[in-house]
């Protein structure tokens, strides 16, 4: 959905603002971690974390990415509450001026995440590749997508299957053997 104000797909201040050029330049994936808890961890959330770490600030973090102080800080806490751990601890300001910094639960996340990241994208390099070669007329998808839908056999374990008895028919009654119905009259 476009937004009205901006004309951008899907306006959001979680993601930090990347000039077109950028993306145009070069192909990438874009990972974002949904775990069971409702917790979700994705590139805006990591750069914001990042951009703590370089900065030593929540405010410059969000002036650097493009969001309010406010914003960055529910992504903060949003963060702290779902991992059930601080994920930055800050400094009130003062003479000797304020600060924050990343806890080891929080950059355990940034590098964690980042790691995640490089083992998908490598993952996925000939995939990207295919879907760059079709795009310019090539061969390497439709070979590509072949070798997917060739059957291969199920990783998942399955459990033994069990022999099913033929249930027992009850006979089908002669004709002999049925009793007249008893006259009306």
């Amino acid at each position: 959905m476009l937004a009205p104000s901006t004309g951008r797909v899907f306006d959001s201040a979680i993601m930090p603002r990347v000039k077109k050029t950028a993306l145009a330049s070069q192909d990438r994936l874009s990972i974002r971690i949904d775990l069971a808890t409702g917790l979700r961890i994705g590139p805006g959330k990591i750069a914001v974390l990042e951009e703590i770490a370089r900065s030593g600030s929540i405010s410059a973090a969000g002036r650097t990415l493009g969001m309010s102080y406010r914003r960055t800080w529910e992504l903060v806490e949003d963060l702290n509450r779902g991992l059930g751990n601080p994920v930055v601890t800050t400094a009130a300001g003062g003479s000797g001026g304020g600060g924050a910094s990343l806890t080891l639960v929080g950059a355990a996340l940034v590098e964690r995440y980042r790691a995640i990241e490089k083992d998908a994208e490598a993952a996925a390099q000939t995939h990207i590749a295919a879907l760059n070669e079709a795009r310019a007329g090539g061969r390497a998808l439709p070979r590509a997508l072949s070798a997917l839908t060739k059957t291969k056999p199920d990783p998942r374990p399955h459990p033994p299957a069990r022999p099913v008895a033929p249930s027992p028919r009850p006979a089908k009654p002669s004709a002999a053997a049925v009793p007249p119905h008893p006259a009306v009259f």
